[in-house]
């Protein structure tokens, strides 16, 4: 136990012990952590590969990766896909996320896993071994050892063990939800009231404060969270004091989420998920009845773009690619088209077409192809098959053409290897 977890809104007793109940129903290793990503507490009932990447990576200065990397990153992920996430860790095993969070904080976050979603192939190994910054600690053959003796569970039972722990976790998220904010919507208030009496005495008003837009924006673009939010509660204050009627002040605030959208990809924020985003808060905006409302809605929409898009592209870029090769395998025997699997990680096919090239050195087609032969050699050691079922079983469409890519990827036409036993 690293940290200890404190929160006058959640029953940590409590929680642990549900989650100690849920863990041993399930046989499934789960951690809960607090809001800087720190153990509070786990429950191992199987292999646990964390316990020897932490022994590996374990020296002077170095920061665990999966604290920051994985733990949180993915907590905040899991935010974004209403609570319930599959999250790849830095050697590409699955983490199950369900998290708690007050205000849009993160509270606690209760992590499943790891698991392997998939069978691990050489590509991938490679892939995941070019990525790992503690080469000294981690060997190509060590790597490969962890990830193979990971349990793998279905993707299935992955999803049923995400359902259930979002129903577990119900009532404390209930319990955050009646008490949102109370005390830190009123201290934003206030912060936003003294700005305006400030100015109002100041007599200021008639001027927008145009530099304090340009300090903000800098702030979001640099990921500077907390002077970010100081500063949008005096461009609020001066909204609230200088607009007129409450409609007004919900298009000056649609104005801020498209300049903090902007400042969000000028910082190195992915615009494929920046503008989706953007898109479902302008939607959301629509829906507020109040001046509090909006001044929430607001701080949750700056604190998801400098704590969710930023700092983060060249993790989210492999993690992509990682649930990308998931969904190939788990598809391969479909027609599945670059686009289709972009959009499954939600990216455009340009971008994923960059980035799967750029983690793999290896194109979309290639990937695709390397998975269908692969299966295609385990059934073509079965002899009640009949070969020309085969290809169309892998998800080639032409005969012709799987035994033209299955002699590239194996040296030997399909038929040779079947008589040949697979000894080649």
């Amino acid at each position: 136990m690293d940290s200890p977890l404190s929160n006058d809104n959640l029953n940590v007793e409590e929680l642990k012990k549900t989650i100690s109940t849920y863990a041993e129903a399930t046989e499934i290793n789960t951690t809960i952590i607090d809001n800087e990503g720190s153990i509070v507490d786990e429950f191992l009932f199987m292999y646990s590969p964390c316990e020897k990447c932490r022994k590996l990576t374990k020296v002077k200065g170095n920061k665990n990766s999966c604290k920051y990397n994985c733990f949180l990153n993915g907590s905040y992920e899991a935010k974004r896909f209403e609570n319930k996430y599959v999250f790849f860790c830095s050697l590409g095993l699955s983490l199950l996320i369900s998290p708690i969070f007050e205000n849009s904080k993160l509270k606690a976050s209760i992590i499943c896993g790891p698991v392997n979603l998939t069978t691990p192939d050489d590509i991938l190994i490679d892939m995941i071994y070019s990525n790992i910054l503690e080469k000294e600690f981690f060997k190509k053959n060590i790597l490969r050892e962890i990830i193979y003796e990971t349990n793998e569970i279905t993707t299935n039972r992955a999803n049923s063990i995400l359902d259930t722990l979002s129903v577990l976790l119900a009532p404390y998220r209930e319990t955050n939800h009646k008490t949102k904010g109370t005390s830190n919507l009123s201290n934003q208030l206030n912060d936003i009231y003294q700005y305006i009496d400030e100015e109002a005495k100041a007599k200021h008003l008639i001027k927008y404060p145009f530099e304090k837009e340009k300090e903000f924006l800098s702030s979001i673009s640099l990921g500077n969270k907390k002077q970010a939010q100081k500063l949008l509660n005096d461009l609020l204050g001066y909204m609230f004091f200088s607009e007129g009627s409450f409609e007004t002040i919900k298009v000056r605030a649609l104005e801020f989420i498209v300049l903090i959208s902007r400042a969000s990809i000028k910082g190195g924020g992915d615009t494929t998920q920046i503008l989706p985003m953007s898109q479902t808060y302008i939607s959301e905006l629509e829906k507020l009845d109040s001046i509090e409302d909006i001044v929430q809605f607001l701080s949750d929409v700056l604190s998801d773009f400098t704590e969710n898009i930023l700092d983060m592209s060249e993790i989210k870029d492999v993690n992509a690619i990682l649930r990308a090769v998931n969904y190939i395998k788990e598809n391969y025997m479909n027609k599945i088209t670059l686009d289709e699997v972009a959009s499954h990680v939600y990216m455009s096919s340009s971008h994923f077409s960059r980035i799967f090239k750029k983690e793999t050195k290896l194109n979309y087609n290639y990937y695709l192809n390397y998975v269908r032969i692969e299966n295609s050699k385990e059934l073509l050691l079965n002899e009640n098959i009949p070969l020309i079922n085969i290809s169309h079983l892998v998800g080639f469409d032409d005969q012709s053409y799987f035994t033209n890519v299955f002699k590239k990827f194996v040296g030997v036409s399909p038929g040779k290897y079947r008589k040949q036993l697979g000894r080649i």
